[in-house]
């Protein structure tokens, strides 16, 4: 017989003999705490604390002590609801939009609607949102939002100064209210959509402290096209025609000539034919890859840029004069003002494009070759810095 089988005999008879001698009332007590311990569950509370939620026991808690824990735990309840009480009431009931558009509705006077659209912002927690409150008002006057105006609102904004804020809204505001009085003595057959509003100065360096409110100026822009008949500026019009080299003459308008001669067209653009050697000054922003060319008295401005030359569909370029002029305000006072008119020309897309480098090809023809026609011509100004 196994060796293994033979120790292991008197064990298992030892522990039989164990077994059947236990008295009965042991082995009936054990087997009904076994049971007590498996029939007995806890339902689970949420409002209680986890001590109290456990899934099985084998004792009762006293029910003073459960009164006190689950105090302890509706109390720390609460407290968490009215703090998500107050991260929701931090939410406004409108939109900003709608919020702002009710406040200048309910004020007559802008800058006071500022000071409750502050007061919401501070009472909501919400981050500064100037640029939300100019472009509501400046669109309850004008009809069209620019890029350039809303770049210039989103700057001011990015000053936190609400010194800074108030006194652009008052020169805004001015703009606004005083509308009619700039188109009578400006440009009195200029149709609504044309009026807007442009910051004539390097909005990448507004701040508070440089803030000029004169700066800010009325603007009206015009389109050369035949739609526009009477459109133009000074010696620009519809039918202005210059000349190149041996008497090669084309027109102004929708311009198709060769693009080698864009220094001629921009030199006739800010001259005019009678005073075409006048000095004149070119600056160069490497950065944005645009010129920028002025005359003399820097009253005109011809304006190169991405915007005008990156889409063969919509080439042009942009003519602005500044003019000066008095204008009587609504309270019947005489201003002197500093009026912009930008006039559009558009430029025929070239018979003949390279398929590939396009961009390069357009900056080349219009930023590259230009400034190299003018180095060295002792009647040109070339300066290296920001444009605006």
């Amino acid at each position: 017989m196994n060796t293994r089988i033979v120790k292991t005999i008197p064990l298992i008879f030892a522990f039989f003999l164990l077994s059947t001698t236990l008295p009965v009332r042991a082995q009936k007590g054990l087997q009904a705490t076994r049971k007590a311990v498996k029939s007995a569950k806890v339902k689970v509370v949420p409002s209680l604390p986890a001590e109290l939620a456990t899934a099985r026991v084998a004792t009762q808690i006293p029910a003073a002590q459960m009164a006190k824990m689950s105090a302890k735990a509706n109390a720390k309840l609460a407290a968490q609801t009215q703090a998500v009480g107050q991260t929701l009431s931090r939410r406004m009931p409108m939109s900003p939009h709608q919020h702002i558009k009710e406040l200048l509705k309910g004020n007559k006077n802008p800058t006071e609607a500022l000071r409750q659209w502050w007061n919401l912002t501070d009472k909501y927690h919400k981050p500064n949102m100037f640029e939300a409150f100019a472009s509501t008002y400046y669109k309850k006057h004008f009809y069209i939002l620019t890029p350039h105006l809303t770049q210039l609102f989103k700057r001011v904004e990015m000053q936190n100064n609400r010194d800074l804020e108030l006194r652009f809204l008052k020169r805004l505001r001015f703009l606004a209210e005083n509308r009619t009085q700039f188109q009578k003595a400006f440009s009195p057959n200029a149709h609504q959509a044309t009026l807007r509003v442009r910051f004539t100065n390097d909005i990448s360096r507004l701040t508070a402290k440089n803030f000029n409110a004169k700066d800010l100026v009325f603007s009206v822009e015009k389109f050369l096209t035949p739609k526009h008949p009477k459109h133009g500026i000074r010696h620009v019009n519809l039918n202005s025609t210059f000349t190149v080299g041996n008497g090669q003459e084309f027109a102004v308008y929708n311009y198709s000539g060769p693009l080698e001669f864009l220094p001629h067209l921009y030199r006739y653009l800010i001259n005019g034919e009678k005073h075409l050697r006048d000095p004149i000054t070119v600056v160069f922003d490497a950065k944005a890859k645009a010129i920028a060319i002025y005359n003399k008295d820097k009253s005109l401005r011809l304006r190169i840029t991405t915007h005008e030359y990156s889409r063969p569909e919509k080439l042009h370029l942009h003519l602005n004069e500044t003019r000066t002029g008095t204008i009587v305000n609504q309270q019947g006072q005489e201003v002197e003002e500093t009026v912009n008119f930008n006039l559009s020309i558009p430029i025929a897309k070239p018979e003949k494009l390279p398929n590939h480098k396009r961009d390069e090809y357009l900056y080349k023809q219009f930023i590259q070759n230009p400034l190299n026609f003018f180095r060295g011509d002792k009647r040109v100004t070339i300066l290296q810095q920001p444009i605006f």
